[in-house]
């Protein structure tokens, strides 16, 4: 048995994505069309599309870093209910908000 790596995404999803990663790289002072960051956005944006494809899910977590603008958490809140997610503010902590609700509910189940 053969493993075959096949990769499937939206173009008009990935297209918008990426000029909204584009935005933030510039929101950030970064040039998009940099050597080194051309690929950048179609990058971001396919792995975006991979990384909530498996569990399709509408709930997308925005962690606000200490040095996170205003109008950058802004930016990707709007681009997150663009692409019709449901987006969350977290604080900055490891994990995800589905995990800490429900390893505590596992373990909780494990000693019933």
């Amino acid at each position: 048995m053969s493993y075959k790596k096949t990769e499937t995404y939206d173009s008009a999803t990935t297209e918008q994505i990426a000029r909204h990663v584009e935005a933030i790289l510039a929101l950030l002072g970064e040039d998009p069309e940099r050597e080194g960051l051309v690929k950048t956005p179609e990058r971001v944006a396919k792995a975006l599309q991979f990384m909530t494809k498996g569990y399709q899910e509408d709930g997308v977590e925005i962690i606000r870093g200490a040095n996170t603008t205003q109008e950058t958490f802004d930016t990707i809140y709007k681009l997150s209910q663009d692409i019709g997610k449901d987006p969350v503010e977290v604080a900055e902590a490891p994990g995800f908000v589905v995990n800490k609700i429900l390893i505590p509910m596992i373990n909780e189940a494990i000693g019933l």
